[in-house]
C-alpha cells in the first residue's frame, strides 16, 4: 500500500497518495509497528504524504498555511524515524532518506515564513556542492537525496527570485539535476529536471520577449519521450519540447539538453 502510494506521489496524483498513506497511518496509530520493516513502512508512510503535501502547495489551495504545516509535521516525523532506524540497524540508507526528508522541511519552511529564500537556497546549494568532494562518490539512495535537494531549491527560486537571480540558481540545481536522473535512470528525477529546464526556459522566453527552441540531440529526444510515456501530467510539457525544438544532426549529438538556453 506504501509503495502503491508512492506511484501516485510520483505520478502528480496527490490526493490518492496522500489517502492511501493516511489508511496506513490510522492503522499504525491504532497498531504500533514492531518490526523493522513495519517501522521503515511507517516512516515512509510519514514521507509521502508529507511530500503530497508538499507538491500540493503548487497549486496554491485557500488552505495553503494549513497545508504546508500538514506537511512539516509530517516531514519531520518521517526524518526523525529514518534517523532512528538508520541508527539502530546501521542503514546508511535510511540516513540519506532522512537527510532527503531534511531538505523538503527547507522547501516547506521557506512556503512558511520560517526561512528566508536566499539563505535557504545558499544551504541548499551548498548542500549539493559537497556532492564533488565527497570520497567515495555518492551513490544509492545517497546520490539520490542530492538530487532532491537540487529540485528543493528549483521549487523555491521559482517562488522567490526573478531574473539573474533565478537564473543563476535555476542553472547550477538543474545541471546537476538532471545529471543525478540520468546517472541513477530515476524517472520521477528526470520528470523533474526536464520540467525545470521547460519552466526556465519559458521563464526566460517571458522576460525576453522571444523564444529560444530547444536545442536537442537524439539522446535527448529520447530522455522527453520515455519521460510522456511514463508521465501523464508531463505529456503537453514533453510535446511542446519536443515539436518547437531545433534538432542537430546525428555527428553533433551529446549537445546538453540546456543548449541555447543563455
Amino acid at each position: 500500500q506504501a509503495n502503491l502510494a508512492h506511484a501516485h506521489y510520483c505520478l502528480w496524483d496527490l490526493v490518492p497518495a496522500r489517502g492511501i498513506c493516511h489508511v496506513i497511518l490510522e492503522h499504525m496509530q491504532a497498531k504500533p509497528p514492531t518490526s523493522r520493516t513495519d517501522r521503515v513502512t511507517q516512516a515512509f508512510a510519514h514521507y509521502v504524504r508529507g511530500n503530497a503535501l508538499r507538491r500540493m502547495l503548487v497549486a496554491r489551495p485557500e488552505n495553503y498555511v494549513e497545508t504546508a504545516e500538514l506537511a512539516h509535521v509530517d516531514l519531520g516525523m518521517a526524518e526523525a524515524l529514518y534517523r532512528q532506524i538508520g541508527v539502530e540497524f546501521k542503514a546508511d540508507y535510511l540516513n540519506a532518506i532522512a537527510q532527503t526528508c531534511r531538505g523538503a522541511i527547507v522547501e516547506v519552511e521557506v512556503e512558511l515564513g520560517r526561512r528566508k529564500p536566499a539563505e535557504a537556497l545558499d544551504e541548499i546549494v551548498s548542500f549539493v556542492g559537497k556532492r564533488g568532494t565527497m570520497e567515495p562518490a555518492p551513490q544509492g539512495d545517497e546520490l539520490e537525496t542530492f538530487g532532491w535537494w537540487c529540485d528543493f531549491g528549483t521549487n523555491i527560486a521559482f517562488r522567490h527570485l526573478q531574473g539573474r537571480d533565478l537564473q543563476r540558481v535555476v542553472a547550477v540545481l538543474s545541471e546537476s539535476l538532471l545529471e543525478i536522473a540520468q546517472s541513477l535512470h530515476n524517472w520521477a528525477l528526470v520528470e523533474r529536471a526536464v520540467s525545470v529546464q521547460y519552466a526556465w526556459r519559458s521563464e526566460l522566453a517571458e522576460s525576453a520577449g522571444v523564444r529560444v527552441p530547444a536545442v536537442l540531440d537524439s539522446d535527448d529526444a529520447r530522455l522527453i519521450a520515455g519521460t510522456i510515456e511514463r508521465f501523464p501530467r508531463f505529456r503537453r510539457v514533453g510535446w511542446d519540447l519536443i515539436e518547437s525544438a531545433a534538432f542537430l544532426p546525428p555527428k553533433q549529438e551529446g549537445a546538453a539538453l540546456a543548449a541555447g538556453a543563455a
